[in-house]
């Protein structure tokens, strides 16, 4: 996750809409039925990660995915 956020768009991009994909909700029928985490995420470093990368980048659809991933941030990380 950092790595891609770390490379910017479309990279950045791509990796908050995947995280924020993993939250229940929106999301399309066969990402429901599997239900996926991302695995070996400190949980501790996923907000100052995203409040990092939120303050280089900031759209709208950037402050709406980092708040949508931090909402969900149990949800999504294992």
């Amino acid at each position: 996750m950092k790595s891609w956020l770390d490379k910017g768009r479309p990279f950045s991009l791509i990796a908050l809409d995947t995280m924020a994909n993993c939250a229940k909700g929106n999301r399309p029928d066969l990402v429901e039925q599997l239900s996926p985490k991302i695995l070996r995420t400190d949980k501790n470093e996923v907000e100052k990660i995203l409040n990092d990368y939120q303050q280089k980048d900031r759209v709208p659809r950037v402050k709406m995915k980092v708040s949508k991933i931090l909402a969900n941030k149990q949800e999504i990380f294992e």
